[in-house]
C-alpha cells in the first residue's frame, strides 16, 4: 500500500513470502493439495536433491563432449 505522509510517498510491503508459503496462505487452493505439498515439503531433503543435480549436470557434460 501507500501512503502519503507530508507529500512523500511511503511505500509498505508484505512481508516475504516463499511460493510455498504463499500456496499454503491461500484461500483459492483446495486443503486436499496444501496437504500433498506439505507431505512432499517434509520429505525433500535438500542434500541429496543436491547430488542428484550434480549427478546430471555431469552426466549432461560426458554426454556433450
Amino acid at each position: 500500500s501507500k501512503e502519503y505522509v507530508d507529500g512523500r510517498i511511503i511505500k509498505l510491503y508484505d512481508k516475504a513470502a516463499t511460493p510455498y508459503q504463499r500456496v499454503l496462505g491461500s484461500d483459492l487452493i483446495p486443503f486436499q493439495i496444501k496437504a500433498n505439498l506439505t507431505n512432499l515439503y517434509v520429505h525433500l531433503n535438500p542434500v541429496t536433491l543436491r547430488k542428484s543435480i550434480d549427478q546430471k549436470v555431469h552426466q549432461l557434460c560426458t554426454l556433450s563432449r
